[in-house]
């Protein structure tokens, strides 16, 4: 896909009519969404029984590792999903974990979802948890953990063939993770045609592999002819009630998975994919300790890896009574660039994310809300326009109600987020790298880093090394000190925090206040603020320019705050260092082999535009995770899972389109289309 291609703010939530007997009903389409005589039972015999799915899970091993993919085009109600989780959580082993991979171009209104599958209170704890993380229904892939992670969907809001290709279809699929098995959903063929048309069945052919099973409700001639041509064995069965018929099949592979790219020229060089991405460990090391070091260390032992955690600072202190509050901050995006894209959905990630770490009752997590303070009327009203489907995402807010939100006066129109809050960075990097499979060592400095067979050596101060198959590199600003021969763009970016004394503040904030800094709700005794953006490395040391550049910030959202009447001996405070890239998006992924990628897409200098079917070349079990700047606490959380499953070899939480707005080699492919370097 192009970098203009999927919108991110559409489709809108659909709201079906209701037929008498309480069974959902498109308008668009002129069609049921599940069967009127059963579609609890229509589902698990089509589904379920035909893929032989009971059978299958009870013989996996029970072994960290264990994975299992299920594909389906059309997720409707969720029917499918909640009775494949609830046979998994049956019949899987314990250790073996389920992905999900579903698309809707139509996602149902969450109210529309719950009334549809009232029908079945045996599934209610299930659909009550699929409600809970039901995500608004913005375009692109949003991904959903259950039962600690046991249990994932990925859902893909958006056209099929879109879906399909994000996950790896169209492009050397032979490097995507395939199916085990197909619900092949949605729609009769007659009535939406645009889901089994031949040219979405040969990208189903390239994400299954010889052995993969598939199954759907319909038994229409043209799609047994299209899946019979895109290399399946399909049979004819019995149908459910009164439906005679069905189809079963078996991916025999007498397609080639490149049929789909054979079919449809190559648009854009696949720089971003490589075979030396997936590097299945049963250990890695994490060098880095902060936010980005630790969700990556967290995704990965989850995984069941064992994690060894490397960090020249001192291990967070959890419960202290005064720490600097973090924001869950995001901006919303005007289009539907790949950055906006990635904002966006990095941050509905870690709002789920951060609920499941601190869960519902911690002193050290609020999800209070954040309002940001908007003087620009133009961008304001064009904002409000794109988001008035998303109530549950944004609101758009005058100065009263803004008020009336935060407890306190405020003056102007504000954008209300009211998923996001604060949290204690320190008690979250104590709360994930609190894992049996984790061993963190603070106070240890990684000083060289060198490949070895069979993996990576890091030389510690001290003369000690340790050796892993797998490395992570999450040092913030010092992460080029150990990637010498393959340098990144990032700077240090000097940010300091201000805490005021509860009794010299007057009237704090029920939620978050963001203008030219931010203002947080009160925590003890104290009210955080902050925070300062001063270019270049430098101390730990708070100075006192920075708290009173704080303070001013603090007067913008708290008028009644008067800078000069603070004592700055009074005031409290901490320095961080935020690490920076050109584009203002972090640098998370494989690191790439520069000389291999030099030579191989030379091509691009002369054209740019130039369609070169290589992938690229990158150093196997080397990633990092970087450059997160000001929203780190946001980007960390999806950017360290999307690292854990290609070292793990499983679907990625980011579309190939994401994979490559964030990858490390996107710097090196600009550095070669303009010409510089070696």
């Amino acid at each position: 896909m192009s970098d203009d291609a999927t919108p991110i703010a559409s489709p809108r939530p659909t709201e079906p009519d209701w037929l008498p007997d309480g069974t959902p009903y498109s308008r668009e389409f002129g069609d049921v969404y599940y069967s009127r005589d059963d579609g609890c039972a229509e589902a698990r015999h089509v589904f379920l029984v035909h893929n032989a799915l009971e059978l299958r899970w009870r013989a996996l091993p029970d072994r960290p590792g264990t994975l299992f993919v299920i594909n389906e085009t059309g997720f409707g109600t969720g029917l499918n999903f909640m009775l494949a989780w609830e046979l998994w959580e049956r019949c899987a082993p314990p250790q073996a974990r389920l992905v999900f991979r579903s698309l809707e171009a139509h996602p149902l209104a969450l109210s529309a979802m719950v009334r549809a599958n009232a029908a079945w209170p045996g599934l209610g704890r299930f659909r009550a948890a699929l409600a809970a993380a039901w995500p608004p229904a913005m375009g692109g892939l949003h991904t959903l953990d259950f039962d600690g992670g046991r249990v994932r969907l990925q859902l893909y809001v958006g056209d099929v063939k879109d879906a399909l290709d994000a996950c790896g279809a169209a492009a050397h699929p032979e490097l995507a993770v395939a199916a085990d098995a197909w619900f092949l959903d949605g729609f009769a063929p007659a009535r939406n045609p645009a889901m089994w048309e031949p040219a979405v069945l040969r990208r189903v052919a390239a994400l299954s592999r010889p052995g993969t099973t598939l199954a759907t409700f319909t038994a229409a001639s043209a799609v047994r002819t299209g899946l019979a041509d895109a290399g399946f064995a399909v049979e004819r069965v019995a149908g459910f009630g009164r439906k005679r018929e069905m189809l079963s099949a078996r991916f025999e592979g007498t397609a080639a998975p490149a049929g789909v790219a054979a079919a449809e020229p190559l648009t854009e060089t696949p720089w971003h994919l490589g075979a030396g991405i997936v590097s299945p460990a049963e250990q890695a090391l994490v060098i880095g300790g902060g936010i980005a070091g630790a969700c990556c260390a967290q995704a990965l032992a989850r995984r069941g890896l064992r994690v060894s955690v490397i960090d020249a600072g001192e291990a967070p202190q959890r419960g202290a009574p005064v720490a600097p509050q973090g924001i869950l901050f995001t901006q919303l995006p005007a289009g539907d660039s790949a950055h906006g894209e990635f904002t966006l959905h990095s941050y509905l990630h870690a709002l789920r994310f951060y609920a499941a770490l601190f869960g519902a009752d911690s002193d050290a997590y609020a999800r209070c809300g954040l309002l940001q303070l908007a003087d620009d009327e133009a961008g304001f009203t064009a904002l409000a326009e794109r988001y008035a489907a998303f109530p549950e995402l944004v609101r758009f807010v005058d100065a009263a109600e803004a008020s009336a939100i935060a407890g306190i006066t405020l003056s102007h129109r504000a954008i209300h987020l009211p998923g996001s809050g604060w949290l204690v960075p320190q008690e979250a990097r104590a709360r994930l790298l609190d894992h049996p499979l984790i061993e963190a060592r603070f106070g240890c400095r990684a000083e060289r880093l060198e490949r070895i067979d069979g993996g990576w050596r890091v030389e510690l101060a001290g003369g000690e090394s340790i050796s892993a198959p797998v490395v992570v590199v999450a040092t913030a600003t010092a992460a080029n000190e150990l990637l010498a021969d393959a340098p990144l763009p990032i700077a240090p970016l000097r940010g300091q925090i201000t805490l005021i004394p509860r009794a010299l503040a007057g009237a704090t904030p029920r939620c978050v206040v963001c203008a030219g800094g931010y203002v947080a709700p009160a925590r003890g005794e104290w009210l955080c603020c902050g925070a300062s953006y001063v270019r270049g490395a430098g101390d730990y040391a708070p100075t006192q320019a920075e708290h009173r550049g704080n303070l001013e910030r603090a007067h913008e959202i708290l008028t009644h705050l008067d800078p000069a009447a603070i004592a700055l001996d009074a005031l409290g405070g901490g320095v961080g260092y935020r690490t920076s890239t050109p584009d203002r998006l972090p640098i998370a992924g494989a690191l790439p082999d520069a000389s291999a990628f030099r030579r191989d897409f030379a091509a691009l200098r002369q054209n740019a535009r130039r369609a070169i079917d290589r992938t690229g070349s990158y150093l196997p079990g080397f990633y990092v995770s970087t450059g997160h700047g000001s929203r780190g606490l946001t980007s960390a959380p999806l950017c360290a899972d999307a690292i854990a499953a290609a070292i793990c070899g499983e679907p990625s939480p980011l579309t190939q389109r994401l994979q490559r707005t964030v990858s490390p080699a996107r710097f090196l492919i600009r550095d070669i289309v303009k010409g510089r370097g070696g």
